[in-house]
Parts: structure tokens; sequence; C-alpha cells
């Protein structure tokens, strides 16, 4: 009997929690944040981010409750006086030197011993300062007043609305209303923050459009009551945007906003003719379709912008080209590749794609493209500086990388002219002495000049393909032609003498 009802026991605890298992499993598949559903894109998760995050702000960095800093306050144009803080004020008066400690009370005034009574309400550390050492050089002429920020009084902010817990939090007089960022959940509005002063004044400030355009980001005040308010939309973007991610768009605002103004732009390939929408209705069932850029956007819609289906377009690149895995010795081997470009592609953009297969010996200064019997010369090097080509490619373009020519050629006075093999880093003078050394018509003075004939220092190490131009003496040249000159007339003289010889002897 008592196993029987054992078993009853076991079995209805059983039944408890398949029943529950049940329950859970509906719930989640029901849920509209539920995304794994048959069909759907599980790329877009709809989770949502931490607060700071969603700001733009790393939560690490805001600190829980940040120290007044003295050296901060007394170097800031914005630091305004909060009831607590204290001062000294020194002035001479005839012979003698006159110290006094001061203090702003919760009225938010100074009180200076035989001088009076300054409000200090609204008023920065600067404005005060000035207005102090003013009004004792009224008393006192010649009185060289000093008046200095001692320390910074903390006063407490109330947190309320969507925090963990409503709470004071200790500030000073630099802190602002995105320091207390780090408190609110992640369903807190990040487009309206409400800031309650003592007085009972109500403002909303866009604490978003403060990170991410520069809007206001107010300083707090000693009575201030921070009510972080539930946001009202949130939508997801990825895909061919520059900064995808999760948003907090204002009411009435549309997928082109989204893209260009939140997500900062479509790429350059991006097509956003088929971009797509997942929304998640009432009714808790969820529809995909195409995002037109004029379609208002809902709490938790997720856009995707799909790149530009792959181009068939290809070019052929050769010559000094290797895989990211080749090393130096065989890159003098030439490679074929083929190149898949997008309509409009231009020859820039191609040298900056394959930026990272060049090698040592790619003389990118003189690449070339052939198009049906035409070469075309460019720069390359010119691109991966930043300069850019209107040359679009053409499918069947063949793309040459030529090697650089590792010799350096020496010409003139010396004594073995010739081509010789180039060393890194050498100056002319090897090369000279490479060529036999200057020959004795040699004026030992020469040029260098680049490949593309550009004059060089002399001094400079020699690049390959350049050309060293020693110059000759022309004095033995001239010698040389001066005495064949003479030695040809006196041959003439000598026929014309034994001509005459002849002819008296006749």
């Amino acid at each position: 009997m008592y196993s029987i009802k054992r078993l009853c026991l076991v079995l209805a605890l059983a039944f408890i929690v398949i029943a529950d298992v049940l329950a859970v499993q509906t719930y989640i598949q029901t849920s509209p944040i539920y995304t794994s559903e048959e069909g759907s894109d599980s790329s877009i998760d709809f989770a949502i981010e931490d607060y700071c995050i969603q700001l733009g702000l790393e939560p690490d960095s805001l600190a829980m409750n940040p120290s007044p800093s003295l050296l901060l306050a007394s170097s800031s144009y914005d630091y305004s006086i909060t009831p607590g803080d204290t001062f000294s004020l020194a002035y001479t008066n005839g012979n003698s030197l006159v110290t006094l400690s001061l203090a702003c009370d919760v009225n938010n005034v100074i009180t200076i011993p035989s001088i009076g009574k300054i409000n200090t309400a609204g008023k920065t550390l600067i404005a005060v300062k000035s207005e102090i050492e003013k009004r004792v050089e009224g008393f006192y002429p010649y009185s060289y007043p000093i008046f200095s920020l001692v320390s910074c009084a903390s006063f407490n902010v109330r947190i309320t609305g969507l925090v963990k817990a409503s709470r004071d939090v200790a500030c000073w007089g630099l802190s602002k209303l995105s320091d207390l960022a780090i408190y609110a959940l992640p369903y807190a509005s990040t487009r309206s923050v409400t800031i309650i002063s003592k007085d009972g004044k109500s403002t909303s400030y866009d604490l978003f459009d403060a990170m991410q355009n520069g809007s206001l980001d107010p300083y707090l005040k000693p009575g201030d009551t921070v009510q972080f308010n539930r946001a009202e939309t949130f939508v997801r973007i990825d895909g061919a945007v520059y900064a995808p991610g999760l948003y907090q768009v204002k009411p009435g605002e549309d997928v082109n906003a989204l893209i260009d103004l939140y997500a900062r732009g479509a790429k350059e390939f991006a097509d956003i003719s088929k971009a797509t929408i997942k929304r998640y209705e009432a009714d808790g069932t969820m529809s995909l379709g195409l995002a037109e850029g004029s379609m208002t956007l809902q709490n938790m819609d997720c856009i995707h912008v799909p790149a530009t289906t792959a181009s068939t377009a290809f070019v052929t690149i050769e010559g000094a080209l290797s895989s990211e895995s080749a090393n130096l010795s065989a890159a003098r081997t030439a490679s074929r590749v083929m190149y898949s470009f997008f309509p409009g592609e231009t020859i820039d953009t191609l040298v900056r794609n394959i930026a990272g297969q060049l090698t040592s010996v790619s003389d990118l200064s003189s690449l070339y493209v052939q198009r049906d019997g035409q070469i075309t010369v460019f720069d390359g090097e010119s691109f991966l500086n930043g300069k850019s080509s209107d040359f679009a490619l053409k499918s069947g373009d063949k793309v040459v990388i030529p090697f650089i020519q590792l010799f350096v050629t020496v010409q003139g006075g010396v004594n073995v002219p010739g081509t010789f093999g180039y060393v890194p880093g050498e100056t002319a003078s090897y090369y000279i002495n490479l060529a036999g050394s200057f020959s004795q018509t040699s004026l030992k003075t020469y040029n260098i000049y680049d490949k593309q004939g550009n004059k060089l220092q002399d001094s400079d190490p020699v690049p390959a393909q350049a050309v060293i131009k020693v110059a000759n003496s022309t004095l033995v040249r001239d010698l040389g032609i001066a005495a064949s000159v003479v030695a040809l007339v006196a041959s003439v003289l000598s026929i014309i003498l034994d001509g005459q010889t002849i002819i008296s002897k006749l």
C-alpha cells in the first residue's frame, strides 16, 4: 500500500514537471523576442544591450561615486560654486597681510567679514573670484587680493524610474547627467531623461544626442532628482552599414533615418533596395518583408541591409604578385590571379584591395592595364597614398604589375662601364668601383638619375634602376683630334712638296 502511494506521488510530480516544461516552451515560442523559428535570420538577435553601451559609453569607465577634484575645478571654466565649497582670501591692509577662510553656505552665500555678502547662486568659480577681488580692492585700494578654492563639496542627487533601486547618489560640481548612466536599466530611455530641480522645474534631455552629436549634457545641481523614463521604440540594424547595432529612435522616424542618422550610412556596396525588415506584430506573430525607406519604424523592428550580389565580372592580374603567405624567395615568380570587381569599380580601388599581396619587388609605379590592344600606365603608389582615379575596370582587362629590375647602370668615365647588381643602401662610389673605378679621362664627377630621369643627390643611396653618369674630360679627345688634323695637314704638305720636286726635275 505504501509503495502504491509512493508511486502515485512520483507520477504526480513527473506530470507537474512535464507540464511546466511544456508551458515554458510554449511561452518561448510565442514570445515576441523569440527569433529561432524555422526560416528566420538567426543573425538578427533582439537582446537589449546595456544602457551605457547604447549611449556609446564604456560602463567600466564610469565611476560609481566620482571624487571631487580640486585641480580640475580650479582649471575649469564651467565649475559652479556649490554649497559647502571652502575658499581662502588673502589681501594686504596697510602693512598687514589679512588671510581669511571662507565657505559657501546652503543659501549659496559667501560672507566676507568687514566687506559683506556675495550671492553665488548660478555663478561659476571664475565669475565669483573676479567679483570678490574687485570688491576687496574697492574697500582696500592696492590690497592685491587673491581668492582661491580650497576644497570642493559633494552633494546628493536622487535617481528614480528605471533604475535598480531609487537612491541618493553622491555628485559634485562637475558631475554631468551622463555620469549617472551607469545606474539605468537597459530598458530606460536614452532619448528622454528628466531632471527635476529642487524648485520643482522639470526638464527633459536627449542623452543619446548629447553623446553622439554633442548636444547638451547638463551639470547636476544640489537638490536635483534624475528620472529615467521607459524607452518607447527599440530597433536593430545590421548588415552593410557603418554602425550596426541597437538604437532607440524617435516617434515617426523611418528606415532612411535609421540608416543615415543612426547607422552612419550604408557601405559602398550595400543594396538598400533589398533591405528587409523583421517586424513583430501586436498578436505575437512575426512578418518579414522589404524595408522601404519611408516606412515608419515600430518597436522591435529589425532591419537588415544586404551587400550587393557578388559580381561575375573579372580582370586578370599578372606579374609581381603573391599570396599573403608567400615568402621573399618565391616573390620573383610571376603570379596570375583572377580578380572579381563590382560595377563601376576603378583601378585605384583594385590596387588598395590587393595591397596585402604586393611584394618587395613589385614595381607599382609602372603598373599598366592592357585593354583592346592598348596599354594605359598608372602610378599605383599614388593610389596607396589616397589618390583616386576615374579609370573604371572592364571585364577582360589585364592588369600587369612589373618586377623591379634590380640593377644599376654606370656610364661615362669609368674603366668598365656597364650594368651591375643592385645592393640596397649603397652609394655611387660602390658602383663606380664595380665599374673599375674612374678612367684616366674621367673628371671624377658624376650625376645620379632615377628610373624616371630625376636627378638625385650625390650622397644619397642609389635606388634600383638608377643610372650613374661619370663625366669624361674632353682634353685628351681634343688633343687627339688636333694631332690627327696636324698629321693630315703634314701629309698634304708632303704630297704637295713631293709633286713640286718632281715637276722641277722635268
